[in-house]
């Protein structure tokens, strides 16, 4: 008997016997498939979380090393400047999920949100916060204590 071939243009009682345990078969090898996909997705490391004290200095790793300096303090505030300058633009932050809320300290309708990230519990990828120059791609910016 050859399971895989027609005869007289009916296909043999093997072949049709091999189909359906296949497809049976097949059905629980699916199962088994996403089930352990789940497992190891819930398995999955969580995301860097900073330190339980996110306050204190971070200086911009990249793209320009030393040229930004985030404050985070107490209350939810940070301040943003450049580095040897004496001014800072002071926010209110709020972190959820892969972004950060920015509301000026000054003027609560100048909310910004900017994708935000904690590569490690002392380093994070924050969006572009400069100024927009529209002949230069916008750039993530790295920051770390």
């Amino acid at each position: 008997m050859q399971p895989f071939f027609f005869s007289g243009g009916q296909p043999e009682k093997g072949f049709m016997k091999y189909m359906v345990g296949n497809i049976a078969g097949s059905r629980w090898l699916i199962l088994l498939v996403a089930c352990l996909s789940f497992a190891l997705a819930s398995c999955k490391k969580d995301e860097a979380a900073p330190a339980a004290d996110v306050n204190g200095a971070y200086i911009e790793l990249s793209p320009i090393p030393g040229r930004m300096i985030i404050n985070f303090t107490g209350e939810n505030q940070m301040s943003i400047q450049a580095a040897g300058s004496d001014h800072a633009d002071v926010f209110y932050y709020e972190i959820t999920g892969d972004s950060i809320r920015l509301t000026p300290v000054s003027d609560q309708y100048g909310i910004t949100v900017v994708y935000f990230k904690w590569l490690t519990d002392v380093k994070f990828e924050i969006g572009n916060l400069l100024p927009s120059i529209p002949e230069l791609p916008a750039v993530n910016m790295v920051f770390s204590k």
